[in-house]
């Protein structure tokens, strides 16, 4: 928020912050944060709810957009001791492991990156991360960076995760670095 007006006076027309979602609230390094606890807004290492409205309000004043990054590939906990209570029900993962085959589309959609992988084409899920966008929006959040879109499976492969969870009237894009599982084109 201290920054807002250096970075309008500079041009930019958006900034976009790290996931906001729960996590853990102590001193730790950047990639805590994209290993979520819940799918509520805050608190973790960069603030609360209300700190990110306000940020929001700010930013706003000054025309600039914010673009909070969603983490819904995974969750953090190795044995979900870490998540919160709705996120401990094993039937939200897949059971497939970790990825081997980064050519392979199903295990890149349906394995491990190191932390659970949630189900995203299972409604429960679903239905949270929708909450959780509609959430963010409430308090000012203009749009959506996906975390991992890539391991989440597409309408075209029988998946109706996106259609689902994204609410167009925000701006949203996901990261899809490489390795796709497939043909990358």
């Amino acid at each position: 928020t201290a920054n807002l007006v250096m970075i309008a006076n500079a041009g930019f027309t958006a900034v976009q912050t790290s996931p906001a979602q729960s996590n853990y609230t102590g001193t730790t390094v950047w990639n805590t944060l994209y290993r979520p606890r819940d799918s509520q807004i805050g608190p973790n290492t960069l603030g609360t709810s209300a700190e990110l409205a306000a940020l929001c309000t700010e930013a706003h004043k000054l025309g600039l957009k914010v673009i909070v990054d969603v983490v819904a590939n995974h969750t953090d906990g190795g044995e979900l001791e870490w998540v919160a209570d709705f996120w401990k029900n094993k039937d939200l993962y897949h059971t497939l492991g970790a990825v081997s085959n980064w050519q392979d589309r199903y295990q890149v959609t349906h394995g491990e990156i190191g932390m659970k992988d949630l189900k995203t084409e299972d409604s429960r899920v679903q239905s949270k991360f929708k909450e959780y966008i509609a959430a963010l929006k409430a308090i000012g959040v203009d749009g959506c960076r996906f975390d991992a879109a890539k391991h989440i499976g597409l309408p075209s492969e029988g998946y109706n995760f996106w259609p689902s969870v994204i609410d167009p009237t925000m701006f949203n894009y996901g990261e899809i670095l490489d390795n796709t599982g497939g043909n990358d084109t």
